[in-house]
């Protein structure tokens, strides 16, 4: 590929030019008396055409390979001007617009004849219609140079529906970008710049500059790579709207300054393209060759102007009252030397494509950072995202979200990522996050030293970072057993009688409903006493009783008094009587379990210490 910048030569673009500065009038009025004058013939500078119907047939030639046939004729033209915009809808249909009338037309995929029976609008469009294209959405545009504006068209009535966008000066190429769905339009008068048209949806667009560059014709390629027919001559590729450097400009050097329509390879990179000439030649480029090589595949037409692919890959182009129809020599389209070629109707616009990463892996309780950033939009719409984690919770927004599991599953949750661009299209993609269970974590438990025939009073709590329920137990380590412990939330109490010395191991296990226990231990060191030393740690088990509410004050007072007559009677030396208060002090437990005042458990930890005391008391 040759990359330059040509001269400003061109006989077509020059008599343009040389007319217009001729006259001492605005752009917009020399362009009015030259399409009233016919075109060229304003200037009369003995080469351009007068005011004629001419008879023009598609007497051009084809090259060896390709046949050309008329698809539309009849248009009423200025002896050069007739039928410039053109586009396919997506039903295959061609729309033309003739600048020289005003009328919009539309033919099936036979084609056929400009008259009553072709022609959408009753009344003539005016602002010199040239440029046609339909949107993504189906939606069908006109450039209006006269009015410097782009409109959006009723296809079914040719009526102007609102104006898209106005710009400074005027309009004449138009061109959908398969990426964004943005508008692109060319000046008229061949002079900068070319507009890119955003946001138009549903209110006037935004127009901004995209390339400082006197372009006509326009046509994207596949992967929105845009190429424009230069002023003078030449082409230009412009980088896509997605590129790092979008608008950027080279030039394909060509031998010729009247090149207009264009036409693109569909191959990737775009290795040719074709260029419909005001001089009445299609022009092959072939730019994989350096320099590029230049194939004339029509000749002899009359003046070619816009072109355009259709859903068939066959290329139409203007010429001076009709519209001609390229093929291969056997009538085929998509394959070569024609084909394939970039249809010009711009492709239904895509959905955005989802990418919710993982798979996922973290405990329950943990935050897990999602990370949705793989999404993306080949127009380069911007991005929403909704999360849906899977487990009733509220969805989450934002390409990089964190959620915490309350619980495992055994199976991995599904997640759900649903993006959607600002046309309004969605795609979903889902992965899985795999939650594991923690067990309980005990936290550490104080132990104590007592003396023999005292109790264990302690406390606990545990942590799970799971939704999870728990049971527990309790081993106290003096051959008791296991036994279940009661659980306040996480929270739990301890209460034991030990009746013998000794260094005994307190074991708490706490399991959560995954059966993963967690464990935490205490040590209780008991001391032997004297039995009144062990009449007195029983007093203040009573005590301890009656401050968890397990027994009255005044059963605990009975008891206290039982005990304290106890010590009494060993503090003079009368051991049968303090025996005897013994035995009373295990009768009035036995009568408090049976008539529900006193647990079970705990009272029977009190016999037990009171049996070890008549048993320390009555040995000698």
């Amino acid at each position: 590929m040759s990359v330059i910048t040509l001269g400003r030569g061109g006989p077509a673009r020059g008599r343009r030019k040389a007319c217009m500065g001729a006259h001492p009038l605005s752009a917009r009025a020399a362009l009015v008396i030259l399409t009233l004058a016919g075109w060229l013939n304003a200037c009369n500078d003995g080469t351009s055409l007068g005011r004629t119907r001419p008879k023009v047939s598609a007497e051009g030639i084809a090259a060896p390979g390709y046949a050309v046939t008329d698809f539309a004729t009849g248009f009423d033209n200025s002896g050069s001007i007739g039928p410039i915009g053109l586009a396919f809808d997506a039903s295959g249909n061609l729309f033309v617009g003739d600048a020289a009338s005003g009328f919009l037309y539309k033919f099936g995929p036979a084609g056929g004849i400009a008259s009553r029976s072709t022609q959408v609008n009753a009344t003539p469009i005016d602002g010199f219609p040239l440029g046609l294209a339909f949107g993504k959405d189906g939606s069908l545009f006109l450039a209006r140079p006269f009015s410097s504006e782009v409109a959006q068209l009723d296809a079914s009535t040719g009526t102007i529906i609102r104006t898209v966008a106005s710009v400074t000066g005027t309009v004449a190429g138009l061109a959908t970008d398969p990426l964004s769905g943005d508008l692109f339009v060319s000046s008229a008068f061949l002079v900068p710049p070319l507009y890119r048209i955003s946001n138009f949806a549903s209110g006037p667009g935004t127009v901004t500059v995209y390339a400082s560059i006197a372009v006509d014709g326009i046509a994207f390629g596949q992967d929105g790579t845009l190429f424009a027919a230069v002023e003078g001559g030449g082409v230009a590729k412009i980088t896509a709207t997605n590129s790092p450097t979008p608008g950027a400009v080279s030039i394909i050097d060509t031998p010729f300054g009247s090149g207009d329509g264009i036409a693109l390879s569909a191959t990737p990179g775009t290795p040719f393209l074709y260029i419909n000439r005001n001089d009445g030649i299609i022009t092959k480029i072939d730019v994989t060759t350096t320099p590029p090589t230049f194939t004339d595949i029509f000749s002899g037409g009359s003046r070619g102007d816009f072109a355009a692919v259709g859903p068939d890959g066959c290329l139409y182009a203007t010429q001076t009252d009709r519209v001609i129809k390229v093929s291969n020599a056997d009538g085929t389209c998509l394959p070569p030397p024609l084909g394939p070629l970039v249809p010009t109707t711009p492709p239904p616009p895509l959905p955005p494509v989802a990418n919710a990463g993982g798979p996922y892996a973290a405990n329950e309780g943990a935050a897990v950072a999602f990370n949705g950033s793989g999404s993306s939009d080949a127009g380069g719409l911007a991005l929403t995202y909704s999360w849906d984690f899977g487990d009733g919770s509220p969805a989450a927004t934002g390409a990089t979200p964190t959620h915490t599991y309350a619980d495992n599953r055994s199976t991995p949750y599904t997640v759900t990522l649903t993006v959607t661009n600002a046309g309004s299209l969605s795609n979903v993609a889902s992965t899985t996050a795999t939650i594991s269970n923690v067990a309980p974590s005990v936290s550490p438990i104080s132990g104590a030293t007592i003396v023999a025939g005292q109790s264990f009073i302690s406390s606990g709590s545990f942590a799970d970072p799971g939704q999870d329920t728990w049971t527990a137990t309790v081993s106290y380590g003096d051959g008791s057993g296991t036994q279940a412990l009661a659980l306040s939330g996480k929270t739990f109490q301890l209460s034991h009688l030990y009746g013998t010395a000794g260094t005994y191991s307190v074991t708490v296990t706490v399991t959560d409903d995954d059966g993963a226990p967690g464990v935490g231990q205490a040590t209780v060191i008991v001391r032997s006493a004297q039995p009144q030393q062990a009449l007195q740690a029983l007093i203040t088990t009573i005590r301890n009783l009656v401050t968890s509410g397990l027994l009255s004050a005044g059963n605990g007072n009975a008891l206290s008094a039982k005990l304290q007559a106890a010590i009494s009677e060993l503090n003079v030396g009368n051991n049968i009587d303090a025996v005897n208060e013994l035995k009373a002090f295990i009768n009035q437990v036995n009568a408090l379990m049976r008539a529900g005042r006193l647990p079970a458990g705990e009272g029977q930890n009190l016999i037990d210490a009171a049996n070890q005391l008549i048993r320390v008391i009555n040995t000698p």
